[in-house]
């Protein structure tokens, strides 16, 4: 094998650590229904003995941004994040295992049992295949988990108000993309952004991320104003959440 090949294996390893974790990191999302275009915070990536995993801040940082999570953390005290329960199958193990099976339900049930690195389980005396059981993983106050049989991240759920006008300025930002395409402006076109709202979180989204929404959009004017679709070229609502929605036009400039 060629340093090339070597070179093309590892980095193959790396994407699929990567995207492994970007898998898990949603399905912790899912758990709590919290829409990756809600920023977060931190996130932790561990194995099961609570290391992290190679790697680096290139991979961190995509790793964040596919999640829309700020901070990467590696490793971390798998005790003090999430708790493990033990599923078992009991279809595929009713045979193999007998009457033991009331014995290895009750230890399953007591968390009497230890993963092995290679994948199998131990447990009342008798070792588990692959397929034979599942461990489910959830997050410890505060937290959402998910994980594998090699890897498990953890997110913090804590949405503070920042990241939650942040998490508005996002959804302003792509219903402000959608009316552009449905105006059918050219890429490059520059546009006023109008927009009114009775919603005083709104009003402040656009004070602290005026700049980001402007930038985003190509607009050159961010406007508070009356909402009368006869101003603009395309308007609509966005309803961000339950009492909260902004109305929202674009005019090309």
């Amino acid at each position: 094998m060629g340093r090339r090949d070597l070179i093309d294996d590892e980095l193959n390893d790396r994407m699929e650590r990567v995207l492994g974790t970007v898998s898990l990191g949603r399905a912790a999302r899912e758990k709590v229904q919290i829409k990756v275009r809600q920023p977060l915070g931190r996130m932790w990536v561990l194995s099961r003995d609570g290391g992290g995993p190679d790697l680096d801040d290139d991979l961190r940082g995509q790793i964040g941004q596919e999640l829309n999570i700020k901070e990467v953390i590696l490793g971390g005290n798998p005790e003090e994040l999430v708790t493990q329960a033990l599923k078992l199958n009991f279809a595929a193990l009713g045979t193999k295992l007998g009457p033991a099976m009331k014995e290895v339900a009750k230890a399953a049930k007591d968390g009497a049992w230890t993963p092995q690195a290679d994948g199998t389980l131990t447990i009342a005396g008798h070792i588990l295949e692959a397929g034979e059981f599942e461990l489910q993983y959830a997050g410890r106050e505060g937290l959402s988990a998910a994980g594998d049989r090699e890897l498990l991240v953890v997110i913090d759920t804590t949405v503070t108000e920042e990241l939650l006008r942040e998490g508005y300025a996002r959804e302003i930002v792509r219903t402000v993309q959608d009316l552009r395409k449905q105006a059918d402006y050219k890429v490059e076109d520059r546009i006023t952004v109008l927009f009114h709202s009775e919603d005083a979180r709104v009003q402040e989204v656009f004070r602290a991320f005026g700049g980001y929404i402007a930038e985003e959009t190509l607009a050159l004017e961010l406007i508070g104003a009356e909402a009368r679709d006869d101003q603009v070229d395309k308007a609509g609502i966005l309803q961000i959440e339950s009492g909260c929605a902004v109305w929202l036009g674009t005019r090309r400039r």
